[in-house]
């Protein structure tokens, strides 16, 4: 009996040592394109978000599983088109893979929000990420 209430002890702390860090994890839900993520983002505090600045932050807020309907750590031509990004699949299908993975995605879009072209979001091109359809359902 011992062993039982033991086992099921042990099964109670995995549980609920799960849900904490599932806690921790941020979600779709939870992530804003506001002032304050911008800010911490922005390593070097200039201001503006860089290309390599956004990647870091996009990787660390888990934002690819938002268009990865298929939870494969990748995505395909179908998925590309059913979440609206635009553009030729081909054009972000850097490595010729037929799929994107998450650096290709967050090129992608990190290109599509550039509206100056200059390698660098200001926080207009922030804000207008926010507003995309893809971005925000």
């Amino acid at each position: 009996m011992r062993n039982a209430v033991a086992l099921g002890t042990g099964v109670l702390v995995m549980v609920v040592a799960a849900a904490a860090l599932a806690q921790e994890i941020p979600g779709q839900e939870e992530f804003q394109t506001d002032q304050a993520t911008f800010q911490e983002w922005d390593a070097d505090g200039d201001g503006q978000l860089s290309r390599d600045e956004f990647m870091r932050g996009a990787r660390s807020a888990g934002l690819f599983g938002m268009w990865d309907s298929h939870n494969d750590g990748r995505i395909d031509r179908n998925e590309f088109d059913e979440v609206g990004f635009g553009g030729d699949f081909a054009h972000w299908d850097t490595n010729t893979s037929a799929y994107l993975d998450p650096t290709e995605v967050y090129r992608g879009v990190f290109a599509t929000q550039d509206g100056d072209d200059n390698d660098r979001w200001s926080m207009e091109d922030w804000l207008a990420f926010g507003e995309q359809s893809w971005f925000n359902g």
